[in-house]
């Protein structure tokens, strides 16, 4: 592509902005810098498969309802969701039926107490 800088095969760049010096052992090097004061910021060493919190991203309930609705990329509709087209229940054996509730028995009225003479 033209115009743009090539890149050095051994830096990565993470959504936050943070660039990794990637070292042979697989851990990550962020670089020292300069503060405003003129002191110099001693590098930072990221042990190897360590992910540090500010770039582990929350998805929500809804995010995850999303991707998930979203099926399989390339994968028809009606492929993706064959219980909508058979009306089985997911986690419900196929060949079982729902059990109907017993009904209720109609209560009897309560007779009034008759108060006792003494």
């Amino acid at each position: 592509m033209a115009g743009q800088i090539p890149r050095p095969t051994n830096v990565e760049t993470t959504n936050t902005g943070t660039t990794y010096h990637i070292q042979e052992d697989g851990s990550k090097v962020i670089a020292g810098t300069r503060r405003p004061d003129g002191t110099y910021r001693k590098p930072v060493r990221v042990r190897a498969g360590y992910t540090p919190l500010e770039e582990n991203l929350y998805k929500g309930p809804e995010v995850q309802q999303r991707a998930q609705a979203r099926g399989i990329p390339g994968l028809g509709p009606e492929t993706q969701r064959p219980s909508a087209r058979s009306g089985h229940i997911p986690g419900m054996a196929p060949d079982s039926e729902p059990k109907a509730k017993p009904k209720a028995k109609p209560k009897e009225p309560k007779e009034p107490k008759e108060p006792k003479e003494p």
